[in-house]
């Protein structure tokens, strides 16, 4: 259930009504649709909202948040490391956090932003996590361009793994081909972009909208 209450000081004191109601439900649905893991939360931690991905995200034993009965905890590897009260004291600072971690073979960050403005049933004020991206170009994002500018479902593969971070080579040894079929592939792949370079193809790829997959977020 979304319960994060928007309250700008021009209509705090309008009674809620239905079509508030609604336009919440509606952000819930918005935000299951963006390819980026958020969460709200209140300062200690009771979990607010989590969109799909980030459900899918912290079910995920390699990351140091977890959802567990109604709260946004961290994972025992994750407190002895010192995280568990940088989070906490992250929540309760009201400014905005980059928190990084680096723990048991798991490495990434969350972005902590306070929402000022804004309560949540009960009347504490609510914090908006934002999760970092595993990926540069997610699947999908690979997926819609490769569809948007008419590439083979080679040239898609190959894109797929320029984006990864590969170079030519690399590729090439990955399908077993040479590198002078993945190079061939690589103009062809740039003529229909327009992309000036590989590091110009993967800059427009990551620009793409942020998208997630009815697949991906259906578990």
């Amino acid at each position: 259930m979304f319960e994060v209450q928007i309250r700008p000081a021009e209509t705090r004191d309008v009674q809620a009504s239905a079509p508030a109601s609604s336009s919440l439900v509606l952000l819930a649905a918005v935000l299951d649709e963006v390819d980026v893991p958020m969460l709200i939360v209140d300062v200690d931690g009771d979990l607010l909202h989590a969109n799909r991905l980030a459900r899918l995200e912290l079910a995920d034993d390699h990351h140091p948040l977890v959802i567990e009965l109604g709260q946004v905890r961290l994972r025992p590897q994750h407190r002895a490391a010192g995280f568990g009260c940088e989070f906490a004291g992250a929540l309760r600072s009201g400014r905005r956090r980059m928190l990084s971690w680096d723990v048991a073979d798991s490495a990434g960050s969350v972005g902590v932003v306070p929402l000022e403005g804004a309560a949540f049933v009960g009347g504490a004020g609510a914090t908006l996590l934002v999760l970092g991206r595993r990926q540069l170009c997610p699947t999908l994002t690979i997926d819609w361009f490769a569809r948007n500018h008419a590439l083979t479902d080679f040239e898609a593969r190959v894109l797929r793994l320029l984006c990864a971070g590969l170079k030519p080579q690399e590729v090439a040894e990955r399908h077993g081909v040479a590198v002078s079929t993945i190079r061939t592939q690589v103009s062809s792949i740039r003529a229909k972009t327009l992309a000036d370079s590989i590091a110009d193809l993967v800059a427009r790829v990551a620009r793409m909208p942020p998208m997630v997959s009815r697949y991906e977020t259906s578990a």
